[in-house]
């Protein structure tokens, strides 16, 4: 023959409700929870309205059973203890639902923080080839007026050799024409000492 189920009822007295827990006749009970009221302390629970049988049963019994929860007032320093306990609690799940989206899938948010450092890595080489290319473009301007500059001192030099052979064209023409002047100075005197020669002779 199978064992009934029966079910643990729990009174809490005005602390915060708990679900009914079933739980075959004859098997162990399981461990019982622990019931929460504010500026109340748990003393635990109890088989009578009265609070004065405790519970200590192992096994189930042939029944439901109702349990009814005991409190004892707590002093203002505890409950101002208390009262602490849960507002540091508090700001520190705010404190992480501010640093992850999604306090139960930590590890899932801990990849998504991941991610960006990925996209820097790339930023990094997107960065370093660009300056590459920066580089590059800067050599091939610089290579650019370099040529361009060899070209102007070329034509520079051209434009200088012709103006020296010029010159020296000219300088030539003039010595050519000096001694040209001369030798027909020379020329007339000698033909009028020969003139006069002839003169004299005749007379």
């Amino acid at each position: 023959m199978f064992n009934k189920e029966y079910s643990i009822i729990f009174n809490t007295n005005g602390g915060k409700n708990i679900d009914n827990i079933k739980c075959k006749s004859k098997k162990d009970i399981p461990a019982l929870p622990e019931c929460v009221k504010s500026g109340y302390k748990f003393i635990g629970w109890f088989l009578d309205e009265g609070l004065e049988k405790e519970f200590n049963l192992e096994k189930m019994p042939k029944s439901d059973l109702v349990l009814y929860a005991k409190w004892e007032g707590i002093s203002i320093e505890e409950f101002n203890k208390e009262i602490n306990f849960f507002t540091k609690s508090a700001n520190i799940l705010q404190n992480l639902q501010n640093d992850y989206i999604d306090v139960p899938n930590f590890k899932d948010n801990v990849k998504k923080e991941e991610k960006p450092a990925k996209k820097k890595k790339s930023t990094k080489a997107t960065t370093k080839k660009a300056s590459t290319k920066k580089k590059s473009t800067k050599t091939s301007a610089s290579k650019k007026e370099n040529k361009e500059l060899e070209n102007v001192i070329e034509e520079d030099k051209e434009l200088v050799s012709e103006d020296i052979l010029n010159e020296e064209l000219v300088n030539e023409v003039e010595t050519i024409d000096e001694v040209s002047n001369e030798q027909e100075s020379i020329n007339e005197d000698n033909q009028v000492k020969e003139e006069e020669t002839s003169t004299e002779v005749s007379e």
